[in-house]
Parts: C-alpha cells; sequence; structure tokens
C-alpha cells in the first residue's frame, strides 16, 4: 500500500476468506455469460480508432489488436479491429459457481474465556463475536446483505424525499420521517 507520504510499504490486512460452491450459482453465471458473449458477438471484427477496453458488461469479452487497414497487418498506434477474447471467456469459466466472502469478522477460540461486551475488535483487526462463529454462520450472515442493498436501490429510485421545500428543521424531520415510513412499509408489503 501507499502511505500519507507517498511511500509503499506492505501492511498486513487480516481477513477470513470462505469459498464456497453453487450449482446454481454456475448456471446463472453461464447463463449470464453467454447473453453477454451473444451481445459482443455483435461488435466483433469491427474497425475502430478509440476503441476502450472494459471490465463490465458484454465489452469485457472483447479485446482490441492494433490494425492496419490498407497492409492488414497488426501495427501498433493505428486502428484496432475488435475481435472476441477466447482467453477470458475460457478463465472465467472454470470460476463457474464459486464465490468467496471476504470478512474479518471472527468468534472466539474453542476455550477462550468470555469477553465483556456482545463484540470487540482485536490488536491485529479482526471484528470478534463474544460466541464462537462457524462459516456457516458466516454464509447467513452474509445471505441477509442483499435485502439491505435492495433497500438502498430502493431508496435511490424509487423513494423521492426531494426536493424538500421546508424551513424549519421540525418540518424537515418530519418530512423525511414519513419517507423513511413509506419505505418501511413498501419492505413489509414486499
Amino acid at each position: 500500500m501507499t502511505d500519507r507520504q507517498g511511500k509503499r510499504t506492505k501492511s498486513l490486512v487480516n481477513e477470513r476468506q470462505i469459498v464456497v460452491y453453487s450449482a446454481q450459482y454456475a448456471q446463472r453465471a453461464r447463463m449470464e455469460r453467454a447473453l453477454a458473449v451473444e451481445k459482443a458477438s455483435g461488435q466483433i471484427y469491427a474497425l475502430s480508432k478509440d476503441a476502450k477496453p472494459s471490465a463490465y458488461g458484454a465489452a469485457k469479452y472483447l479485446k482490441k489488436v492494433p490494425f492496419d487497414r490498407s497492409t492488414g497487418e497488426c501495427m501498433p498506434e493505428t486502428e484496432y479491429l475488435v475481435m472476441l477474447d477466447e482467453a477470458r471467456i475460457e478463465k472465467e469459466e472454470q470460476f463457474d459457481g464459486y464465490y468467496v466472502i471476504c470478512t474479518n469478522v471472527i468468534g472466539r477460540e474453542q476455550g477462550e474465556a468470555p469477553f465483556s461486551g456482545p463484540y470487540r475488535y482485536t490488536p491485529d483487526g479482526f471484528f470478534q463475536l463474544n460466541r464462537t462463529v462457524t462459516d456457516d454462520d458466516i454464509i447467513e450472515i452474509y445471505k441477509g446483505l442483499w435485502r439491505i442493498e435492495e433497500t438502498f436501490k430502493v431508496m435511490k429510485s424509487e423513494l423521492k424525499a426531494r426536493p424538500v421545500f421546508l424551513s424549519t428543521e421540525s418540518h424537515i424531520r418530519a418530512h423525511f420521517f414519513i419517507c423513511f415510513v413509506s419505505l418501511l412499509l413498501m419492505r413489509l408489503l414486499e
């Protein structure tokens, strides 16, 4: 990492990694990649002067090869021939169905005495719960994250809290309270 003075230093990052395989996730990844490759196939063998690589969507399966139209040779600093990146597709296929949960949450070690409070931070940077924590516990914790992300998505897209044409603090607080109660009701109805 680079510190505040701009010097590159090594730093220990404490994280717990849990690798999970899911056949459903593998099937979904194959289907999504097939759709993206089909979309990317419509863009291959096109000449472009400003082809930009991307890490997202269908464009991540495309690569640009320098190409000279007059000679048909691959020359640097000219136009680019956009082609399907078969190597990237094959590389991604080998990881279908696998995902990694990275966390700093740990529990008490076996035989370790309970400490005061429900949690604490260890000196080496872990968030330690005052109970034993298994891999299944971590997976269950992370299963609920989609609900939180969905709530933020709804807040950003559907919940219209602005513009606020109020001037007193109590009226502004009341307005946002009504907005959050309506969000809560929406989530409960869903």
